[in-house]
């Protein structure tokens, strides 16, 4: 919980449309392939899931001790960005520290499968989430507070961040873990990857996430755009859209969380997950409509949908994945969030050479339902529905 509590404020604040985006944008004029590169932060760290994963395999390095070590190098990148001069140098620090953070991903979700029974995963890891969401939003309410309408107040907020990384670094240091039982699947980075077409249930759901994922990520950093921009938005201050972009879904992740994780106990994940999908779609609907009420309701669910999001992109793989294979199909899927973490973003900004915001919102909406239709041919029936969770 420690260890989310570090996390969860830096995931909120630097997200695809968070502050780093804002920073650039507003202070330091980026181009827009800046701006992509930047919202792409986060998933650039998720390819090397698969690496990382391969090589503490090898080394025979404890799960929690590899993960304290990536939290730690972390911390320089974020203090780089808080004095950064020039955009180079600010781009620098923020691709240095956020990739760190995320390529830890297998390795919490290894922590959760060695630490928690299956059958309260979903029930604990939820508890984890409420607390470190709340902190997320206060810390989120307080940096919206800070910048208002002077986004030159951005750099103590890094300096913040940057503490927060060795706080994580010290919290899963003391977890309990073992390290990954090293098998075939280690010869390379990318010798996981057979385990698309070994497990076809596995693979299935994973190209059906692919374009729900490049649906939704390609409008996060859009949403920044939207509300922060002169030319192409509504041109209102920092303090606003960090309002409406992180506080507001944190709002609504903290208030729908504990109902999904007890849905991931007891539901059959492609319910959850087409669930989930539809609440992303609606909130993209209702965010691009240039109405306040419409806006705050869209950032609303988007936070909903996230909670539960959360929750089945943290721990889906321990339905379909042997106990000790979890960090290994982990870290497919997170190679695959990268991807398309990275390809998304800039695909929507260079839409927007032809296209209007709202019309490249309208596309990902419909990528997001394209992968909600590709759920409806493997929903369970009631006699094999016990198959399907053990498979």
């Amino acid at each position: 919980m420690i260890r989310a509590c570090c996390t969860e404020p830096i995931g909120a604040t630097f997200g695809g449309s968070g502050l780093g985006v804002i920073v650039a944008l507003q202070f330091f004029n980026a181009q827009d392939w800046q701006k992509a590169l930047l919202a792409s932060g986060a998933t650039i760290g998720l390819m090397f899931g698969p690496l990382v994963v391969m090589l503490i395999a090898r080394w025979g390095i404890r799960v929690n001790r590899a993960a304290s070590v990536l939290f730690m190098t972390a911390a320089p990148g974020f203090c780089l960005a808080a004095f950064a001069p020039t955009l180079n140098v600010f781009m620098l620090g923020v691709l240095a520290g956020i990739p760190l953070l995320t390529a830890a991903a297998p390795l919490i979700t290894a922590i959760w499968e060695q630490n928690v029974p299956s059958t309260a995963r979903g029930r604990v890891f939820s508890q984890v989430v409420i607390v470190s969401a709340a902190v997320a939003l206060c810390i989120s309410l307080l940096i919206s507070f800070v910048i208002r309408d002077d986004i030159e107040r951005f750099r103590p907020i890094f300096i913040l961040m940057s503490l927060l990384c060795l706080g994580a670094a010290a919290a899963v240091w003391r977890i309990p873990t073992q390290p990954v039982p090293r098998s075939r699947h280690h010869a390379s980075p990318f010798s996981s990857m057979r385990l698309m077409w070994e497990n076809r249930m596995f693979g299935y759901l994973c190209m059906g996430q692919m374009l729900l994922g490049i649906g939704n990520l390609a409008t996060i950093p859009l949403r920044v755009e939207y509300l922060a921009s002169t030319d192409r938005g509504l041109g209102h201050s920092a303090g606003l859209v960090l309002i409406l972009t992180v506080a507001v879904p944190e709002a609504g992740r903290l208030l729908s969380t504990r109902l999904w994780g007890r849905l991931f106990d007891h539901m059959h994940f492609v319910v959850l997950r087409l669930t989930i999908n539809l609440i992303f779609a609606a909130s993209i609907v209702f965010f691009f409509i240039p109405n306040m009420i419409c806006i705050i309701t869209g950032s609303l669910l988007f936070g909903i949908a996230t909670g539960g999001g959360k929750i089945a992109w943290s721990l889906w793989v321990t339905r379909y994945a042997p106990p000790d294979k979890t960090a290994d199909y982990m870290g497919v899927h997170t190679f695959l969030t990268g991807l398309r973490g990275i390809i998304a973003p800039q695909a929507a900004y260079a839409a927007l050479a032809v296209l209007t915001l709202q019309q490249v919102g309208w596309i990902g909406t419909a990528l997001i339902l394209a992968a909600t239709a590709m759920l409806l041919f493997v929903l369970p029936t009631k006699s094999d529905r016990d198959h399907a969770e053990s498979a």
